[in-house]
């Protein structure tokens, strides 16, 4: 089974949900009282996609406005970004289009996956799923509605972005060459002759 490395980076505005994404996924639940991230926080996991194991490198950047100028840091050699913004406030959407913009100027890869993050709390909600289908395809992205608090749509985010990593590293993979190949690289060199 071929192993497979991916870096992840979660970018957005503060108090979204990111290391409650994180939590939920790698540990199944996440604390009702969530500190805001300093600088940013290196998890690792492994998982197992079109049967190939992928080693996901999964960083929690901090949205802070003092932290940003440290993006960069973090975007560069990534694979994907995991845009999180507040379905609860509006604008954390509409400043998510700078995180994005910052990632994909930076990193080495530009797939990024949009979580639409707290859809179960259903009376605060100010955008509809297909205002947020809209903007995510405006931002050449797809949009996941996600809740860390019950675990909605956190899986299918990681399950997407591992299948992305691993069609992305088997596409770029050399092939092997085959006798055919070696016979007519052979055939294009000059005839060697010792006179």
């Amino acid at each position: 089974m071929s192993r497979y490395t991916g870096r992840i980076v979660l970018i957005g505005e503060t108090q979204v949900g990111k290391t409650s994404i994180i939590q939920r996924y790698l540990r199944g639940h996440c604390a009702v009282e969530q500190k805001s991230t300093i600088g940013a926080v290196f998890h690792t996991h492994d998982i197992e996609a079109n049967g190939h194991r992928v080693s996901l490198q999964i960083w929690d950047t901090a949205g802070q406005e003092r932290y940003k100028a440290l993006g960069p840091i973090y975007y560069r050699k990534s694979h994907v970004a995991i845009a999180v913004f507040d379905l609860t406030r509006a604008e954390t959407m509409k400043l998510l289009e700078g995180w994005i913009k910052a990632f994909r100027e930076n990193a080495d890869d530009t797939y990024v996956i949009i979580a639409a993050n707290k859809s179960d709390m259903e009376g605060k909600i100010t955008i509809t799923q297909e205002e947020t289908i809209e903007w995510a395809q405006s931002q050449n992205a797809e949009c996941i509605w996600t809740s860390a608090a019950n675990g909605i749509g956190i899986d299918s985010i990681f399950d997407i972005i591992a299948k992305h990593l691993v069609d992305k590293f088997t596409s770029e993979a050399p092939k092997p060459e085959t006798a055919l190949d070696i016979a007519n690289e052979q055939a294009k060199k000059p005839d060697e002759c010792s006179c």
